[in-house]
């Protein structure tokens, strides 16, 4: 029988599909702000840089894939319009209004449904841990049908400190009343990766084309290619 009891899992790239969404939202994003604030292509260049923000797809282990939304439009406001009062409360609006129109095209990875239904009928306590915000994530979770397999759901609420952080892992843990060594991590960046290793919590890392496996493999608990092996892990376990 497996000690463990909990699973906290990453959203994007873990459970929904994140390159192509995310590399969309953030297009529209660069047009938006050029159309409302009129950003020169210069400057959105120096903002694609920094967000790891390719023409075809983002760079390995990008600030867009792991950055809280507070944190990168933080980033962004300082690019832009550097001491330039409000600016960051003006892009985490725009960036939410974007975001919350893409939650309705998000989609479940494969196998994601059937091994949350696998995992909560055995009595796995299950959370997730993202740096995007209540909003999107909600309507994300309700649009795919899963939002209720979750007995916590940690986003970036501007209070709660942002992965690689442990403390949605510390919060999730007291939510269900599990300790820490009776869980496990799931997630698809080497920033998941590392709030695992702060939590002190055993990490299974989905490998795919966006990160650097290579600088956690020998440390995970198991690398997987699709959430779906989650349930040949545990069965290891």
């Amino acid at each position: 029988m497996t000690r463990f009891k909990g699973i906290l899992f990453d959203k994007d790239g873990t459970l929904f599909e994140f390159e192509t969404l995310w590399h969309d939202i953030m297009g529209k994003l660069f047009k938006r702000l050029s159309e409302r604030y009129g950003v020169t292509s210069e400057q959105l260049g120096a903002l694609k840089a920094y967000s790891g923000y390719g023409e075809e797809a983002f760079e390995k282990e990008s600030p867009s894939q792991y950055l809280s939304t507070h944190e990168l439009t933080r980033a962004w406001g300082d690019i832009l319009f550097p001491g330039k009062p409000g600016i960051a409360s003006e892009l985490m609006a725009l960036f939410e209004e974007v975001a919350l129109e893409a939650a309705e095209q998000v989609q479940l990875l494969e196998g994601v449904s059937e091994i949350l239904e696998f995992l909560k009928a055995r009595g796995y306590a299950l959370g997730i841990a993202t740096a995007d915000t209540w909003g999107s994530t909600y309507k994300g979770l309700k649009q795919s049908g899963i939002l209720d397999y979750f007995d916590y759901v940690g986003v970036d609420d501007g209070v709660t400190r942002p992965k690689p952080h442990p403390e949605h892992a510390l919060k999730f843990s007291r939510r269900v009343g599990i300790e820490l060594k009776e869980m496990l991590i799931v997630g698809d960046s080497f920033n998941d990766f590392k709030f695992a290793q702060n939590a002190g919590v055993p990490f299974v890392g989905i490998q795919a084309r966006y990160n650097d496996f290579e600088k956690m493999e020998d440390e995970a608990l198991f690398v997987i290619h699709k959430v779906e092996e989650l349930k040949g892990v545990l069965e290891k376990l």
